[in-house]
């Protein structure tokens, strides 16, 4: 892949300042649409990375129907990335105020994406990696999931009611996060759990829905949470249960209490 000023790059090859943002050039095709029509199409894609920020997909104007977009008049100023201004989204079905943004005098770091624009995520409906449905943000080259079948002994307690012990946890590590256990249903006390009506999206796991707990009388909100469909590469954790630790009174692995 080629891209002015970097010339051809892989999409993994960029080293870069962990203070400054990072363009890694993506290999995909990305689509992002709104009631069903298609706003962005591109096989040119530049992925900006920020630490402590989700990663940004940054289009050439060519790949976007810019007829759709007018410029709203307002500007910002980005310690990181420069000077920019903001766009409205409009199409015979809807307007979508600051639907997108674009950088006029970017820093040296992003210099290259002078000009191109990136769009709010929830501005449009629907985003798509090549043939697959992309939810909350773009996925992150550089992160990694790895599950691991585990022996490790968990004790799960609230208020020392007991909610949880497993030795067949399923271990899942994923780049920058805490570890996580899934436990098997059988492993955890089924006469606990209230279903909740919460739904969120995970761009690498998928789908996921959560129980609350009743301890005493008292509800813990939304603690447990399952993938009842997974994302393929993270099939193995399908309709396993996890707790937060930071949420429960006590979460033993082998005899260290994890909250």
């Amino acid at each position: 892949m080629k891209v002015e000023g970097y010339g051809s790059l892989s999409p993994l090859s960029l080293a870069y300042e962990p203070d400054m943002p990072q363009c890694v050039p993506m290999p995909k095709r990305i689509r992002g649409l709104l009631a069903g029509e298609v706003i962005v199409d591109s096989q040119q894609a530049v992925l900006v990375r920020e630490v402590g920020k989700v990663p940004v997909y940054y289009f050439p104007q060519d790949d976007i129907r810019m007829d759709l977009l007018k410029r709203s008049g307002e500007q910002f100023t980005c310690p990181r990335k420069g000077a920019g201004e903001l766009w409205n989204l409009s199409t015979t079905e809807q307007m979508v105020p600051r639907a997108a943004w674009s950088l006029t005098q970017p820093t040296s770091a992003v210099g290259v994406l002078r000009g191109w624009l990136a769009f709010e995520w929830g501005a449009l409906h629907t985003w798509f990696e090549e043939e697959e449905q992309v939810y909350v943000h773009p996925r992150d080259p550089y992160t990694r999931i790895d599950i691991l079948a585990s022996a490790r002994d968990i004790r799960i307690a609230i208020a020392g009611e007991e909610l949880a012990a497993s030795r067949r946890p399923f271990m899942l590590l994923e780049t920058g996060l805490l570890p996580r256990y899934y436990l098997p249903r059988l492993d955890v006390w089924a006469d606990r759990l209230i279903p909740s009506e919460t739904v969120t999206h995970c761009p690498y796991k998928g789908q996921a829905h959560y129980y609350h707990v009743e301890v005493r009388g008292r509800v813990y909100e939304d603690i447990v949470w399952y993938y009842p469909c997974p994302q393929l590469e993270v099939a193995r954790i399908a309709n396993l249960l996890c707790f937060y630790q930071e949420s429960v009174d006590e979460f033993w692995v082998d005899g260290v209490n994890k909250h």
